[in-house]
This record gives structure tokens, sequence and C-alpha cells, in this order.
């Protein structure tokens, strides 16, 4: 089984990016229109909120919300009464009465009949309504339940997204960086030459860094610009629009709870557990109600109206009352096979709540494992960039000097470019390791970036 941070995120990011859309509300962001068109300036919170409001699924889940409520209302239809009318205008030509066994009548004929009545029934006993009602009412929790999961699922993918945009302009960010090292090692190079003190080769060597450098930042800008579009169809930003992130990648030592604490909290507040607990309750309900399809039904039945010839010929009022009472007997076998399912989709669903349990520790405890590592990898990184700087400023010293050539100093460039690049990295991934425990423990509405 992979590991929790593949799982959620991973898996998150997916979600929003094939099923984000653009069509739906205004921009949760600063605006402000400039030469080069609109630039919007977006803070996490205002990405996230964007990114809800114009996905397709949040709004999908919202709908099947309000298509579990109208069951309900269907399901409750049994226990209220229900009202007709009819009228009815006849003439018959023939009516043999001796067939019916009263042979002094015979035959009679034409003669034209009048019917209008209100009918009413009224359910007073049904025990299996009652069971019915409740499983709409659980229902529409459950489909509530899934709303709010989708809702944690969209907040996920755009804070992930946002990420990977703050993380690739800490990368160009580093890249010219790099590109400012690599033209004073020209300039120093070219004085060097100058003074009589090196050769071309150290220039050729100096040029050859600062081209490489100039090249990798073409790279940087252009993944710049994906993860932005990518962050753009997730929030329902304008495509043509210039975003820009009003937060930044810092390093905040997250204090993390235990990993027994943590479980205790994801078993509290892991939307999939409610979720599953709502899903054996239902299936329970389903079993009580096919259980009680065995039990008498009592009905209330009654109709007043008018009846005769025709409306307005020879009219007399007409009324019944009475009570209906039924129970099955023999059905073929239908109610002890809808026993049986209910009791196996029952079991179904405690197999699967039981699974998710383990599930959810299991994420837990990877992601406060990952979180651990996470934040030593940081701190490493940090320690190697600021010795990757010393030996820069060092190798720099010693060619000024004309104490050595300029490979030891392209080097002490190397490693340097090579620690910016990583911290750059193990922040972005902290960072990430810090949404997926969020999300583990069910908290990931209460994610930030900018510590308060």
């Amino acid at each position: 089984m992979k590991k929790a941070f593949t799982a959620i995120v991973i898996s998150c990011s997916l979600f929003a990016f094939f099923h984000g859309s653009a069509f739906a509300g205004a921009p949760a962001a600063t605006e402000k229109i400039n030469d080069g068109g609109m630039v919007l300036t977006m803070s996490l919170p205002q990405a996230i909120e964007s990114a809800l409001n114009n996905n397709i699924l949040k709004r999908l889940a919202h709908e099947r919300i309000n298509a579990a409520k109208a069951r309900k209302i269907q399901d409750r239809s049994d226990l209220l009464p229900h009202l007709t009318a009819s009228a009815s205008q006849t003439r018959t030509y023939w009516d043999n009465y001796a067939a019916a066994g009263f042979p002094d009548f015979g035959v009679i004929g034409p003669y034209n009949s009048f019917d209008a009545r209100v009918y009413l029934i009224q359910r007073v006993f049904d025990l299996g309504a009652f069971s019915k009602l409740k499983v709409a009412d659980l229902d529409v929790i459950i489909s509530r339940l899934q709303d709010d999961l989708t809702r944690d699922q969209i907040t996920v993918s755009a804070t992930l997204s946002y990420l990977d945009v703050l993380s690739a302009e800490e990368r160009l960010k580093a890249v010219d960086q790099d590109i400012v090292l690599a033209r004073e090692l020209v300039d120093l190079a070219d004085h060097q030459l100058q003074a009589g003190i090196v050769t071309d080769l150290d220039l050729v060597r100096a040029k050859t860094r600062l081209a490489q450098e100039n090249a990798r930042r073409l790279e940087t800008v252009e993944h710049l610009q994906v993860v932005r579009l990518q962050l753009a169809r997730i929030t329902g930003m304008p495509m043509g629009s210039s975003i820009t992130l009003s937060e930044s990648l810092k390093f905040y030592e997250e204090p993390a709870l235990s990993a027994e604490r943590s479980i205790g909290e994801a078993l509290k507040d892991r939307l999939e557990m409610a979720m599953a607990d709502k899903k054996v309750e239902y299936r329970k309900v389903e079993l009580s109600k096919a259980n009680k399809a065995r039990l008498p039904t009592v009905d209330v039945t009654g109709n007043f109206g008018r009846s005769g010839a025709e409306p307005n010929l020879q009219p007399h009022d007409a009324a019944q009352i009475g009570m209906r009472v039924s129970m099955p007997i023999f059905e073929g076998g239908l109610i002890e096979g809808q026993i049986k399912e209910s009791q196996s989709q029952k079991a179904q669903e405690e197999i699967q709540r039981d699974d998710i349990k383990i599930q959810v520790e299991e994420d837990v405890r990877l992601a406060v494992q990952a979180l651990e590592t996470s934040t030593s990898q940081v701190k490493a990184a940090q320690e190697e960039l600021d010795l990757a700087t010393e030996q820069e400023n060092l190798a720099k010293d010693q060619y000024a000097e004309g104490v050595a050539n300029n490979i030891e100093l392209i080097d002490a460039h190397t490693v340097l470019e090579r620690a910016r690049e990583s911290y750059v990295t193990v922040l972005a991934k902290y960072h990430m390791t810090r949404v997926n425990y969020y999300s583990a423990i069910g908290h990931v509405r209460s994610f930030y970036l900018n510590h308060i």
C-alpha cells in the first residue's frame, strides 16, 4: 500500500486538475488591470474559496443533497393523507341484470349515470413506512457528509496547486541568484584575464556556466507558467490573467500531536469514518424495514360526493367510510430474499467501516512519520545551504587573490546551486506533508501557510 502522502496528495491533485471548472461565480481575489491585462493577487484562503465556488463536483454534491431531500419527501408521503377527486358521466344503452342474478329485471336501458366524489386514504399503522422515513433521513445525512468530503478534497487540491506555484517561484528566485553569481564569475574572470593572472580558459569556463544558468532559467519559467495555468483552472480564474500569490514559503515547525492522539482526532473528525458509521446505520434501518414488511398495515378509507342520472338530474349525496387491514401471507419468498439481501449489505458496510478505520490509522501514522522526517530534512537543507554559501564565498576570495583558477569556484557555485534547489524542494515537500497531516487527522480546513 502506498504511503498516505502519495494517496492523499497526488490523488487530490488529479481530482481538481481534471474536474476543475471556470464557469461559476466571481473570482475570490483582488483584481487590478494594467497594460498586460488582469492581475490577480490571491491568498491561500481566497484560492480555496474560489476553487469551491467554481468546481463542478462541489455543485454536483450539493445537488445530490437536494435529490436526497426530494426522496425523503416522497417516502414521507406514505404516512400522510392521500386525497383524490374524480367525476364521471356515462350513458348505458343495455345492461343485462338477468345475467347478474335478477331475472325479473332482464335487460334495461338506456339510462344515464353521474358520480363525482373526493376520496381519502390515510394509513394509520405501518411500521415499515416509519423505517423507510428514517432511511431517507440517513440518506440526507450521508449526502451532506459527501458534500463536506468533496469540499475537503477540493481544499487539498487548491492548497497543493498553490504550493506548486510558490515552489516554482522560489526555484525561479534561486535560479536568478545563480545567474547573478555566474555573471559575477564572468566579470571576475575577465578582470583576472586583463590583469594577466589567468588564461582565456577561465573566461570561457565562466561564460559557459552563465549560458547553462540562462538555459536552466528558461526551463524554470516554463514550469512556472504551467503550474500557474493549473492553479487558474482549479480556482476558476481567467486563463489569461496574471496571478500573484500574496503568501510565501517559510519554515514553521509544525507542533504535531503524537501518533496516538492524532489517531484519536482522526477517528473522531475524519469524514470518511463518519460516512462509514452512517452507512452501517443506514443498512441496519434497511434491514429493520425489510423485517417489518411481514407486519400488517391499516388504512382508513372514505369518500364523499354526489351521484345521480346527470349533475342536475336526481342528484343525491353519496358517501362511504371503511377500514382496510392487509398483511402478506405468501409472496413467493420476496420478503425473505429482501431480508437476506439487507443482512448482506449491512455486513458489507461493517467490513468496509472496519477497513476504513485501519486505513485512517495507517494514514495518520505515515503522516506523522513523514512530517517528522520532513522537518529534519528542512533543517539539514538549511545547514547545507549555509555551508555551501560560505564555501562559495571562500572560493571567490581565493580566486580574486589569484591563488587558484576558477575550477574550484565553479565547483563551489555548483554546490551552492544544488543546495538552494534542495532547500526549495524539501521546504515545498515539508508544507505538502503538513497538508497531508492536516488531511489525515480531518482538519484540512485549519491548514495555514502564513504563521499567525
